[in-house]
């Protein structure tokens, strides 16, 4: 519903040409924040296939490059998110607009296919890791269930006495399978999510394809970045559970102990955070200030809007630097379109 949406607001933005008029009428700027954080997951060719549930969390190779170009000639210049709070608390009203270009969970093709282009346009970029996947470990939930879906005609979940049985024959029943799982999913606490997707998998004895251990970057890997000062490394958690469904001391370990997981790694203290799933009902207040008292400088979240000025000493500073938004460069808006409503700020008006 939410994309149906934004792609209806985009075709009447295109039809009206708002961002342009509006731009004549030097209304644009009045949307604008000082820049923009982008949020990425995957970088990789165009995938093929009728159920593929999770492509929005792709973009294309052609695509990031174009996207990044776009920016630029657009007038805004690619910033380091170490380069973030001193820009958002400095009074330079003519310093130039920004973007900051993050990844999240830590997939190997974005090693892969994006690192040579973001080298290409000189862009500095932030890869937030999650800890469990470098290390090959943990469940990627979202991927393994539609790997599940895919493969079988029926699926079947016990939830404690309840039994869900659905049909999954065709790629409409895969696809209204997978939406109604994923609900259950994001509603169940993540230690629960091992034995559902066992479970799922029912009769097949095939292991999953979806590992942490085939698709994301080992620490070896991540290492072998070595020094380059064009990126930087977050932490996205241990095991990328939803922190508002979990308890008190699970949060603290998945802030706090990822920050130190990742320094012992690759000998970098991470300074910034990503919360996973990072909407506004996938963590509270208690998770804002466990990564605040964690040591991070940072913490993004996926609200979509631009980033605005904040008071260098103000009451407020502390927090506005731990729930940053984000705005979702996606396979679901590879579209000249979403970048004109990305530089312009209208779809994220605040007003």
């Amino acid at each position: 519903m939410r994309y149906r949406m934004m792609h209806t607001g985009l075709e009447m933005m295109g039809l009206l040409q708002a961002d342009r008029w509006l731009s004549g009428l030097g209304m644009v700027g009045l949307k604008q924040g000082r820049g923009f954080i982008l949020t990425l997951h995957r970088v990789r060719p165009q995938q093929s296939s009728a159920f593929a549930p999770n492509q929005f969390l792709d973009v294309t190779p052609e695509f990031l490059d174009h996207s990044l170009t776009f920016f630029q000639k657009s007038g805004f210049e690619p910033l380091s998110i170490d380069q973030l709070p001193e820009r958002l608390t400095r009074n330079s009203p003519q310093a130039k607009p920004f973007f900051v270009v993050t990844f999240d969970d830590g997939y190997r093709d974005v090693l892969e296919h994006a690192s040579p282009i973001l080298r290409q346009h000189h862009c500095p970029w932030t890869l937030y890791i999650t800890s469990d996947y470098a290390q090959g470990q943990g469940r990627i939930w979202w991927l393994e269930l539609e790997e599940a879906i895919a493969e079988q005609a029926t699926i079947r979940l016990r939830m404690g006495p309840h039994s869900i049985v659905m049909a999954t024959g065709s790629v409409a029943e895969k696809t209204k399978a997978y939406h109604r799982l994923r609900k259950i999913f994001s509603a169940t606490p993540s230690p629960q999510w091992p034995a559902l997707l066992d479970g799922l998998r029912g009769q097949s004895s095939a292991p999953s394809r979806q590992t942490p251990a085939k698709i994301c970057a080992s620490w070896n890997e991540l290492a072998a970045l070595g020094n380059d000062p064009s990126i930087t490394i977050g932490s996205h958690t241990l095991t990328h559970p939803i922190l508002s469904q979990i308890c008190d001391e699970q949060a603290r370990q998945e802030i706090g102990t990822s920050r130190i997981t990742i320094s012992q790694a690759l000998g970098t203290m991470p300074r910034h955070f990503s919360y996973p799933s990072g909407g506004t009902r996938c963590f509270s207040q208690r998770d804002i200030d466990l990564v605040q008292q964690a040591g991070y400088q940072t913490a993004v979240t996926t609200r979509p809007g631009h980033v605005w000025p904040i008071k260098a000493h103000g009451p407020k500073t502390a927090i506005s630097m731990m729930t940053l938004p984000r705005i979702s460069l996606n396979g679901h808006f590879q579209s000249d379109q979403w970048l004109r409503a990305i530089v312009s700020g209208l779809p994220f008006s605040r007003s």
